[in-house]
């Protein structure tokens, strides 16, 4: 896992530690998957980074998946006010934009990616 509970409070997050428990090892996956792997490699040089990008993943995934189960399987993509109407999205829109939010994070979290680790080129130079 790229962070403990206390760096997750440190960084910002908000949920209790039992949550944590539940959402860290998947927001670890998603940095591990989006890395190729190459994150665990590094992880004593950015820990730091990886510390608040697994934050940011969490609080992320938590909240997609609050918003999922509470729209009934859609996330949504339009609202009214007055008429009180909402509009939610396929699925698979839903799935592209939370994939979109979780890369922006790890890429704001990485800066400059000093190693690469966004990389997804033939080699690893």
């Amino acid at each position: 896992m790229y962070c403990t509970y206390e760096q997750y409070q440190a960084h910002g997050g908000t949920l209790p530690e039992t949550q944590f428990d539940i959402w860290c090892p998947r927001a670890s996956r998603e940095i591990d998957r989006l890395t190729l792997g190459r994150a665990a490699k590094y992880q004593d040089k950015l820990t730091d980074e990886l510390a608040d990008a697994c934050t940011q993943i969490i609080d992320l995934l938590h909240a997609w998946e609050d918003a999922l189960s509470s729209s009934g399987g859609g996330a949504i993509v339009a609202a009214a006010n007055d008429g009180i109407s909402v509009t939610y999205g396929a699925m698979q829109e839903s799935n592209r934009q939370r994939a979109m939010q979780v890369y922006g994070a790890l890429q704001s979290a990485l800066g400059a990616d000093p190693y690469g680790l966004l990389y997804r080129g033939i080699c690893e130079c």
